[in-house]
């Protein structure tokens, strides 16, 4: 695998986002990893261009700006079209999974799992499925 890539985590759950540091860390995931606690700091670390990444992997229920909001002004930004980003959540409920993917454009709609060898098996799949796309795709290099 690449371990190059830019991975953004936006997740107000400090827990959430410390095990997936620890899945990540055993997939020998070493790329850089940026974290945001809600929307609004998501759109400021991605109006930075020094900050997009090669993936977001965002949550729905954060403060001041949910997933939802963030997603759709994610896809407002220029230069954000390609780039995946994939719902993170506790959330299984299937009308907002149809929607985020279909109207929203979200890229993948995944439900935290509670077993660590299940999310370390979800982000391992995600960072191979994305990288080959990653390395070709040149709109935010």
């Amino acid at each position: 695998m690449n371990n190059k890539l830019k991975l953004l985590i936006a997740d107000d759950d400090k827990e959430d986002v410390e095990i997936l540091l620890l899945a990540l860390e055993e997939i020998n995931f070493l790329g850089d990893i940026l974290i945001a606690q809600d929307g609004i700091e998501v759109i400021k670390l991605l109006n930075e261009k020094e900050n997009i990444p090669d993936m977001i992997l965002l949550d729905m229920n954060m403060p001041r700006m949910g997933g939802e909001e963030c997603l759709l002004k994610i896809r407002e930004i220029d230069g954000l079209e390609n780039v995946p980003v994939v719902i993170y959540t506790t959330s299984s409920y299937p009308g907002e999974k149809d929607k985020l993917l279909t109207v929203g454009g979200a890229s993948e709609y995944l439900t935290k799992e509670f077993s660590f060898k299940k999310i370390v098996e979800q982000i391992e799949r995600l960072l191979q499925l994305y990288t080959s796309r990653s390395l070709t795709d040149t709109t935010h290099s």
